[in-house]
């Protein structure tokens, strides 16, 4: 083969190898560019159900917060109304113009209300549970432990209070027993019977608010803490100015 073949030759292979180096370095770009841009629609899509799911976890506890406040409250509240629940229906009871079964019956409907509150608690409680459970994946790990560690917290002072509230319930059953008492027309035994009731009332209390002292305590404290902590982690993920 003379040079001059030869060097068509080379030229000929080395064209090819070029168009062979840039095919290639085309396609590695167009992969490194496809990739770039998948990876940019899942950190967009992560980002777009963090805003949607933090939010939504952030008003749950705002409700469970709200409610379980108000249940902690629930015995002194109606403390305050049994001793004006006692006075009228046990007057009426003196003057013959309410039996047992009448005087009965209110207490009864605050314990179906007590009842009711508990339910739409519990109601709440169990959505949060169920939400968290599904959405957690879309949480980055820290953020997704603090969550999940509040929701414990949460959890164990709610079972405190339960138990609380049961102990409660049991210590003013007492009272619907003491409702048998005959007063019709016994100024004194009504008198002392109305003491009684609400001596009981307020023993069931004070025990009720001893229980829950602690719970009150991480309500007002710990649980305010960790919530403020966790707003605060939630806020620069979502690139949201303090």
């Amino acid at each position: 083969m003379d040079a001059q073949a030869l060097s068509a030759l080379i030229s000929a292979a080395a064209g090819l190898l070029g168009a062979l180096i840039g095919f290639a370095g085309a396609q590695l770009t167009h992969k490194r560019t496809v990739d770039l841009a998948r990876e940019q629609r899942r950190f967009e899509r992560a980002q777009e159900m963090r805003a949607e799911v933090i939010p939504r976890i952030f008003a749950m506890f705002h409700n469970v917060d709200e409610m379980f406040t108000s249940l902690l409250a629930v015995p002194r509240h109606d403390t305050n109304s049994f001793r004006e629940l006692v006075e009228e229906l046990l007057e009426g009871l003196l003057e013959g113009r309410l039996n047992t079964e009448q005087v009965v019956a209110p207490i009864k409907e605050v314990e179906s209300s007590r009842k009711a509150q508990r339910d739409a608690f519990r109601k709440q409680m169990k959505e949060l549970k169920d939400y968290w459970v599904l959405h957690q994946i879309w949480l980055p790990r820290d953020l997704r432990r603090s969550f999940g560690e509040l929701i414990d917290m949460y959890t164990v002072e709610v079972m405190k209070e339960i138990r609380a509230m049961n102990n409660y319930s049991i210590r003013t059953a007492g009272l619907l027993e003491l409702m048998d008492s005959e007063v019709e027309g016994d100024t004194k035994a009504f008198h002392e019977l109305a003491a009684q009731l609400l001596e009981a009332q307020n023993q069931a209390l004070e025990s009720f608010e001893a229980e829950v002292r602690e719970t009150r305590a991480w309500l007002k404290g710990e649980r305010i803490r960790r919530e403020a902590a966790i707003q605060s982690a939630a806020r620069k993920i979502l690139a949201v100015e303090d």
